[in-house]
């Protein structure tokens, strides 16, 4: 079982990960010369939202400190 800082740490490395896959899948695709695919952009975006989610239920989860 993880402890609670354990946990914290895990769900700010999931939110640096949401960060790059947004940066990458999302923002990448503005500055590229290329056309804007809206499939990778919604596949970013639920990727984003997915990393999110688990650290969000990492730090929300309950139980004691093992």
């Amino acid at each position: 079982m993880m402890k609670r800082e354990q946990r914290k740490y895990l769900a700010d490395k999931f939110g640096d990960l949401a960060n790059l896959a947004a940066a990458g899948l999302i923002f990448g695709q503005v500055v590229a010369r290329q056309v804007f695919s809206w499939v990778v952009a919604a596949i970013g975006l639920l990727i984003v939202i997915v990393l999110y989610l688990l650290g969000f239920i990492l730090v929300k989860k309950g139980g004691s400190d093992d």
